[in-house]
């Protein structure tokens, strides 16, 4: 490997590698740009060797902030100077692009006198059928417990007293209502574990006040026919990136998928032949069968044959730039429906407006056309029915046209 290059030479190479993994022509002149004016400062130095403290000092000079390296948290508007530069570098030093820029978080490690518990409450859950997404959740509160436990001088879970746990969930003051519901929660469902298992000697617990929180209030909103419509109106459809766009959509709001089961979807997934879609629901771990509707599956064809990147990926949908792989686990699209929601000028004030408000909308329009409690659980892939009247925020007179037999209900409970 070289520690040393050319600038000129190297940026023509960084520039030519990005366009042949079909970076977006805008973002490669943005980088062109960039290097150009690194390229002069450099001349300033007297130098045409580009080494990593140069690119530093340049940020330095030029930007006024100061950095020990080129990884790791950094100011917002210091993002895009930091990716150039690491790539620049990762072309001095490899030769080509390495995809994962930043290095992956540090894995937690559980303190000697914690680890027993940590390791038995994850086992329980596996036993329990958690789905994995809720192990990694239920342990990333853990993990800030055992921190907080860790920081405040606590080595034993003995040691934990009620004025620690207030200490403890002070520390979310100013937070959601429902998110400290949640987090009070999980805090308790853990020490009554650790009592049970004999972890510790009082089951304190029970010192955790319950936080009641009206579940209806954290839904999301629903939209009427019309402004559905003139969502998908306003995706331009002849753009690569709009029939994709388009496809999603269509396909949360006709068939209610969630979005981690968009992101998740793969193309395997859809049977065109007996025209259905079956996946392995990424919250319950549980198989969902859906019918492929007509307009649904017609939307999807047009986004495979012209508008999806080639790539190795076996996810339908795939990111518009490169590198060309599915949506990060983290991604809940909403800022994708938000651009629509705008661009239709439909008015979202007061309401929430992510991708899972058209999976709420199509509960809703069910519910309207006549369809029974039992057949919306099973469409929207709820455990059991009191989970969709809830979701569905059901008044008296809602749950009158939708009368169905209690023998039939609890036969669909899983």
């Amino acid at each position: 490997m070289k520690s040393r290059q050319g600038i000129a030479a190297l940026v023509a190479k960084t520039l030519a590698g990005l366009t042949e993994q079909a970076y977006s022509r805008n973002y490669i002149q943005k980088l062109q740009k960039f290097y150009c004016d690194l390229q002069q400062y450099m001349e300033t130095r007297g130098t045409h060797d580009f080494v990593m403290e140069l690119g530093l000092d340049y940020l330095r000079d030029t930007h006024g902030i100061s950095v020990e390296g080129l990884y790791g948290l950094h100011p917002r508007e210091m993002l895009f100077p930091m990716r150039a530069l690491q790539i620049l570098w990762d072309y001095a030093q490899n030769g080509f692009l390495v995809t994962k820029m930043k290095p992956a978080n540090k894995p937690f490690e559980c303190p000697s006198d914690y680890q027993e518990a940590y390791n038995t409450y994850l086992l329980w859950m596996i036993e329990k059928g958690n789905a994995p997404k809720t192990q990694t959740i239920m342990l990333y509160s853990l993990q800030r417990f055992i921190g907080f436990l860790t920081e405040y001088g606590v080595t034993q879970y003995d040691g934990i007293t009620g004025e620690i746990i207030r200490e403890y969930l002070s520390s979310f003051a100013g937070c959601q209502p429902s998110y400290i519901a949640v987090i009070t929660r999980r805090l308790r469902y853990f020490l009554s574990f650790c009592y049970d298992r004999g972890y510790i000697q009082r089951d304190i617990s029970k010192s955790i006040l319950k936080t009641k929180t009206v579940r209806s209030r954290m839904l999301p909103s629903s939209w009427t026919e019309d402004e559905i419509r003139r969502t998908l109106e306003c995706i331009d459809r002849a753009s690569m990136t709009g029939k994709r766009d388009y496809a999603i959509i269509l396909l949360v709001a006709r068939l209610g998928l969630r979005a981690g089961d968009v992101r998740s979807l793969k193309i395997s997934d859809i049977d065109w032949k007996a025209h259905r879609i079956s996946i392995i629901m990424e919250k319950t771990t549980q198989v969902l069968s859906l019918p492929l509707l007509e307009d649904v599956g017609w939307a999807l064809i047009d986004y495979l044959r012209n508008a999806r990147p080639e790539t190795e990926s076996p996810h339908l949908f795939i990111r518009r730039t490169a590198p060309y792989t599915q949506f990060g686990n983290a991604s809940t699209l909403t800022s994708m429906v938000g651009c629509y929601l705008n661009k239709a000028e439909i008015d979202v004030s007061g309401r929430r407006h992510g991708l899972h408000s058209f999976r709420n909308t199509l509960a809703r329009v069910m519910l309207e056309n006549g369809a029974t409690l039992p057949i919306i659980s099973e469409v929207l892939g709820h455990h059991n029915i009191q989970t969709t009247s809830i979701y569905l925020s059901i008044d008296i007179e809602g749950l009158k046209n939708c009368i169905v037999d209690p023998d039939e209900v609890f036969s669909h409970e899983v």
